[in-house]
């Protein structure tokens, strides 16, 4: 009897397993041949709060290997949400990383306490940059960390809740413990306050330039 009722137990969970391979297959399906959620064009190039939280379910579809695409507006979907996905996956791991177990348990290099001086206009560019102050080595200002482009996320409280990106517009200070920020989509900015500061894998600036190319593309039904 004892064997008996193993086996039935056995043969309830293969059953459950089953049953939730084919629900996720379907859902699968579903996301692969179905319509977006949204219209890719009006998403963000620069990473928001929303895509930080590693819990967040990312709505990808795979490139196509073989066979062709749906149409072409399937086609540029797919190719620009797995780009920024590849663009925002390493910060967002890298956050968590940093969130579980401290800067020896992230693949970023951390800044703290950083602090930010009121926005100055950037003498080329005519655009708002705030520099911020890094606690940083004479050896780390002379390397290749922050250059032209790269993008970091700040946070006031340790990146709990609170997200802040910007891009590099200026590292000739850099010498002088100084890099120039142009933050993306903030209104306002606290100088006031001090911040951690970590610098993107991923270099923002060459994703921008297909990403943007993507959104704009016309297709022509």
């Amino acid at each position: 009897m004892f064997f008996i009722d193993r086996y039935t137990a056995k043969t309830a969970e293969d059953e459950k397993e089953v049953q939730a391979r084919k629900q996720y297959k379907r859902r699968f399906d579903d996301e692969i041949h179905g319509a977006p959620p949204d219209d890719f064009r009006n998403l963000s190039i620069i990473p928001t709060t929303e895509d930080m939280d590693i819990k967040n379910n990312v709505y990808l579809r795979p490139a196509k290997i073989d066979g062709s695409y749906d149409s072409d507006e399937h086609y540029l979907d797919v190719q620009f949400r797995l780009l920024r996905e590849d663009l925002i996956r390493p910060l967002r791991e890298g956050i968590a990383g940093y969130q579980q177990g401290g800067s020896k348990n992230s693949d970023l290099f951390v800044y703290k306490n950083v602090g930010l001086e009121p926005a100055v206009m950037h003498q080329q560019t005519g655009e708002l940059v705030f520099y911020a102050n890094l606690q940083i080595s004479k050896r780390m200002r002379m390397n290749k960390r922050l250059i032209f482009g790269s993008l970091v996320c700040l946070s006031p409280d340790d990146f709990k809740t609170r997200f802040l990106f910007a891009t590099v517009l200026e590292r000739e200070k850099l010498i002088e413990g100084k890099v120039g920020l142009k933050f993306e989509g903030v209104l306002e900015v606290n100088t006031k306050w001090k911040y951690c500061m970590v610098e993107s894998p991923a270099f923002f600036e060459a994703y921008k330039h297909v990403m943007t190319a993507l959104q704009v593309s016309i297709v022509v039904k």
